[in-house]
């Protein structure tokens, strides 16, 4: 009997335990109320070496939030960019940043940019030429906000590889989950299909495959992938504007039937979760 009660207590005793200890709490999602915001923010993520480092640098996170629209992720870009691109975009340099979500289940591409919905368009200066010492080695700048509504998501949820792009730097991807939220309105683009010369002595290879060259004064793209689709994206002109088109494997084509490519521009090309670029190429010889 004794054993018997000293189980029994034994059991009581452990029984008000647990139901004594407080229940662990999920962590409270963010709540943002802009779709962007700029500066440094406690979320923003390190740059590589540190505040007196002057490598070029783009690095993004995200988080689970709930904005304006409904559930979404924020996002935290921190940018270390190089001071002649800083120059051509002076005090719009946030506003030149792309932040691109590609679809993965399907060939489509949804963008934007921090940029005010009333502000003047952006217009990027010339490129300098040699440096008088007057060109900061790098600049630091920093955006911040409401995924779905920077890269103009639909409302339904689903999966997408993310991207931040400025001119000659591109960050690494992440593959994110965004939420559905009935609070963003943006339709679903429909892919434009980019016109192109199929290659007949290329055959298509096991990884992503892409080229510039110019031929007779004029740029062409030479592409060669496995996957039967691959998406091109430019960001061009002194808008820098960004447009995009999909194409097959093992094809040549003119990049300057992209808005704005006319005058040059930068490339990137994507084929599941493969990337080449940015390619730069200049505007085209009279």
């Amino acid at each position: 009997m004794k054993c018997g009660r000293s189980l029994g207590l034994f059991a009581l005793l452990l029984t008000h335990a647990c139901a004594s200890r407080p229940a662990t709490q999920p962590s409270p999602r963010l709540t943002i109320q802009a779709p962007f915001w700029l500066g440094p923010d406690p979320h923003s993520p390190a740059l590589p070496g540190g505040a007196f480092d002057e490598t070029p640098a783009l690095e993004f996170s995200v988080l689970e939030a709930t904005g304006s629209a409904g559930p979404t992720l924020a996002i935290f870009v921190s940018a270390r960019v190089p001071g002649p691109i800083a120059e051509r975009y002076g005090g719009r340099l946030p506003s030149a940043l792309h932040i691109i979500a590609q679809e993965l289940a399907a060939p489509v591409i949804h963008h934007g940019t921090a940029t005010p919905p009333h502000a003047a368009p952006l217009v990027a200066a010339p490129s300098a030429g040699a440096d008088d010492g007057a060109t900061p080695t790098t600049v630091s700048t920093w955006i911040n906000g409401d995924l779905g509504l920077l890269a103009n998501l639909p409302p339904a949820g689903g999966r997408y590889r993310v991207y931040v792009w400025l001119d000659e730097l591109v960050s690494e991807p992440q593959l994110v989950t965004v939420p559905s939220a009935a609070g963003r309105s943006e339709q679903r683009p429909t892919p434009r299909t980019l016109t192109a010369t199929r290659v007949p002595d290329a055959a298509p290879r096991a990884a992503l495959s892409a080229r510039l060259d110019d031929r007779a004064g004029a740029p062409c793209l030479t592409i060669s992938s496995r996957p039967p689709e691959v998406i091109v994206l430019a960001i061009c002109g002194p808008s820098r504007a960004l447009d995009w088109g999909v194409t097959t494997s093992a094809v040549q084509l003119d990049p300057r039937q992209l808005a704005g490519c006319g005058t040059g521009g930068d490339l990137l090309v994507l084929a599941e979760g493969e990337r080449i670029g940015p390619l730069h190429f200049l505007p085209s010889s009279p």
